[in-house]
C-alpha cells in the first residue's frame, strides 16, 4: 500500500503539472436561420456555460461582418435570446440549396481579455412549396490524421494539416475551401487558391497552415473547414473540423516523456502486485 501511495502522488504530480485553476468561460450558441419570403429570421439564445461573467458579448456573421445583436454581460450560467432579420446577401446566399452559415462568438474575460469562437449554422432555401430539406453533397472531406484517431492537434506556434476531398458523383465537382475559425486562430491555403477541382470519383489533398495570433496557452480552439459547390443545380455545402490545443515548447517535448513514465509506473505497480500474490 505504501508504493501506491508514493506512485499515486507521483502520478497526480506529473498530471497536474502543466495545469492552473482559473475561472473560465464557455459560450455555446443555439442557433435557427430560417427563411421566411425574402429574407431570413435569426433566433435562439447565447447561453454561458462558464463559472464567470462575460462581458460585452456579441453575435456576428463572420463572412459579412453583421453584428447580429450585442448582449452586454453574460452571467454564469445564463442565456439571452436573440431574434432578427438579415438578408441574403448578408447571409451569402446566392442559389437555393442547402447553405451552413459561420458565426462567431466574441467575448471579454473580467480582465478585459478578448476571446472568439466560431460556430455553423446550418440553413436551406424553401421559396418554392415543395421546399428543400437538405441538398447531399457529392465531395466528402475528413482530416487526415497521424497515429491518432482524433482530429487534435499540439501547437506551439504554428502547424499544418492535410484535409482529404473525395468526390464520390460521376460528375467533375468545382468546390471552394473555406476555413473557419476564431480570431485568434490564422489559416491559410498551402495552395495559391481555395478553390479545387475534382475529377469523378477522384481523390485529392490539401494543406492548410495554421497560426496562433493571439490565443492563449492552454487553450483549446476548433477549426471548422467547410466547402461549397453546386450539383444538379442546387448549392450544396458540407465541412469537418479539427481542435487545435495550443501548448508550450516545453510541455510539447515533454508530455510524451510524461505519459511513458506514467505507463511505466503503472506496469512496476502491477508487476509487484503480481509477485506478491505469487508469493
Amino acid at each position: 500500500m505504501k508504493n501506491f501511495n508514493v506512485m499515486f502522488f507521483i502520478i497526480c504530480f506529473f498530471a497536474t503539472s502543466t495545469s492552473a485553476s482559473a475561472g473560465f468561460l464557455k459560450l455555446v450558441p443555439e442557433i435557427l436561420i430560417l427563411e421566411v419570403k425574402d429574407a431570413f429570421i435569426i433566433k435562439g439564445k447565447v447561453s454561458n456555460f462558464g463559472d464567470e461573467t462575460a462581458q460585452d458579448v456579441r453575435l456576428e456573421l463572420i463572412e459579412s461582418g453583421l453584428i447580429i445583436k450585442n448582449f452586454g454581460s453574460l452571467p454564469a450560467g445564463k442565456g439571452k435570446q436573440v431574434f432578427t432579420n438579415a438578408t441574403r446577401e448578408q447571409l451569402g446566399v446566392k442559389e437555393e440549396g442547402s447553405y451552413y452559415i459561420p458565426v462567431l462568438i466574441f467575448y471579454r474575460d473580467l480582465t478585459g481579455r478578448a476571446y472568439s469562437a466560431s460556430h455553423l449554422i446550418a440553413t436551406s432555401t424553401n421559396t418554392k412549396k415543395s421546399g428543400i430539406s437538405e441538398i447531399r453533397s457529392p465531395v466528402s472531406l475528413s482530416i487526415k490524421r497521424e497515429n491518432s484517431q482524433r482530429a487534435e492537434f499540439d501547437m506551439v506556434q504554428t502547424t499544418s494539416v492535410v484535409v482529404n476531398f473525395q468526390n464520390t458523383s460521376n460528375e467533375s465537382q468545382e468546390i471552394e475551401i473555406v476555413p473557419i475559425t476564431s480570431n485568434e486562430i490564422a489559416i491559410k491555403p498551402s495552395a495559391s487558391t481555395n478553390r479545387l477541382s475534382l475529377t469523378p470519383k477522384s481523390q485529392q489533398e490539401f494543406t492548410l497552415n495554421i497560426e496562433n495570433l493571439s490565443g492563449l496557452s492552454g487553450s483549446k480552439y476548433q477549426i471548422f473547414v467547410m466547402i461549397r459547390g453546386t450539383y444538379l443545380g442546387k448549392h450544396y455545402s458540407e465541412y469537418t473540423s479539427l481542435l487545435v490545443h495550443l501548448v508550450t515548447e516545453e510541455e510539447q517535448n515533454y508530455l510524451p516523456l510524461i505519459l511513458v513514465a506514467i505507463a511505466l509506473l503503472f506496469a512496476a505497480y502491477g508487476f509487484m502486485r503480481y509477485r506478491k500474490k505469487a508469493a
